[in-house]
């Protein structure tokens, strides 16, 4: 298995570590979501944590830098999804409805 090392991101010291579980019941998802937001990550960013022994932690804090940096990933490429279609418009060329090419 190939593991994709990630960026070192020092936690202040001032935050307060909670598990991936409390993290998740904070925010209203699944453990097994945050996981991945901390392990794979989401639009090529991902959650900062800390492994302590075979915990994973992070910070509340961390969860909104990580929700902030996440939104305004979202809307760039919705952006320029919608910039996109706007030239195959203008260009006269149709576009293909999803699960019908």
């Amino acid at each position: 298995m190939v593991r994709r090392m990630k960026e070192v991101v020092a936690i202040p010291a001032t935050e307060l570590l909670i598990d991936l579980r409390a993290a998740a019941a904070l925010i209203g998802m699944s453990y097994g979501t945050v996981y991945r937001y901390a392990t794979v990550g989401f639009h090529g960013d991902q959650l900062e944590t800390v492994n302590i022994g075979r915990s994973i932690r992070t910070t509340s804090e961390a969860i909104t830098r990580f929700v902030a940096r996440t939104t305004q990933a979202t809307r760039a490429a919705k952006e320029r999804a919608r910039a996109n279609r706007d030239v195959l418009d203008v260009l006269g060329i149709a576009e293909t409805p999803r699960g019908k090419r």
